[in-house]
């Protein structure tokens, strides 16, 4: 839950920057190459201010503090805190990181598409509903997700929460992105794949400490978080050359019910990665 509130700012921020950047941007082509480097310079400020200043308030508890009243459970003094070295050496490590890679690919490429999908949708059904709308009502999902299913793991556990997630991701991909691709069908599924893209996120950090222990948690978890960065620079960019090639008259439909079949199909291999995790037996 604790990872989940933490990273709650990540999932909400579109939010506030999906319809921003839209307005500063604007529709105009023509004017494209003014607006959008403004509006990287406007972000850039933004985000100075705003980060620099959020970081003065970070503090550093003192050593072995604790909150008052807490015990700490039997089950987690026992825990064995393992260096990165020994976790590479498991193969529940290289599990996760498939796990980390393709849920992540499944949200990032969705979010990543969300905006054109509801242009596409929208020229077809008559609806007015912006990118940048849609992309900021995944926030919230995504956001919500990243807390709920955080929660809902510390009560049921890990495992479960993993299939559950991988699975509302299937579900969401090869249900609501089926043609004719209706209007709120596809809103639906784009807010189902968010909110289960935003479990990742919170589940992986609790999943590693219990696996490898909190202590070397930050170096443990740098380089499992490398899964994520590696699927940011691959699916993107593979899912897009399938749109590519249906990028004409009334195609593109077509094309993105190829890459939601696609990333529905990553997300059943997150599932059955997820089945196979177990606690690795370290001494």
């Amino acid at each position: 839950m604790i990872v989940g509130i933490s990273v709650i700012g990540a999932g909400f921020g579109p939010l506030l920057y999906g319809p921003m950047v839209e307005r500063l941007i604007g529709k105009d082509a023509a004017r494209w190459p003014n607006t959008i480097p403004h509006t990287f310079f406007i972000l850039a400020g933004l985000l100075a201010i705003c980060l620099t200043g959020a970081a003065q308030f970070m503090k550093m508890p003192p050593p072995d503090w604790k909150p008052e009243g807490w015990t700490l459970p039997v089950e987690r003094a026992l825990t064995i805190d393992v260096t990165t070295s020994t976790m590479i050496r498991t193969w529940q490590f290289y599990a996760l990181r498939v796990f980390d890679f393709l849920g992540a690919s499944v949200g990032l490429v969705a979010i990543g598409a969300a905006a054109p999908l509801i242009q596409e949708v929208s020229r077809v059904s008559a609806a007015a509903f912006s990118g940048g709308i849609t992309v900021g009502l995944m926030s919230v999902f995504n956001g919500l997700g990243r807390v709920t299913w955080g929660t809902v793991s510390d009560h049921v556990g890990r495992k479960g929460v993993a299939l559950g997630m991988s699975a509302l991701a299937a579900l969401a991909c090869f249900a609501f992105f089926r043609p004719p691709l209706g209007f709120w069908p596809v809103i639906v599924g784009l807010c189902l794949v968010a909110a289960g893209y935003g479990g990742v996120v919170a589940l992986l950090p609790a999943l590693l400490a219990d696996y490898y222990g909190p202590r070397n948690l930050g170096g443990n978890y740098g380089v499992l978080y490398t899964a994520w960065g590696l699927a940011g620079f691959v699916t993107p960019g593979y899912f897009a050359g399938i749109l590519d090639r249906y990028r004409t008259g009334d195609g593109m439909l077509a094309g993105y019910h190829q890459v939601y079949l696609g990333l529905g199909a990553l997300a059943c291999g997150a599932f059955l990665m997820a089945a196979l995790l177990r606690k690795p037996k370290l001494s």
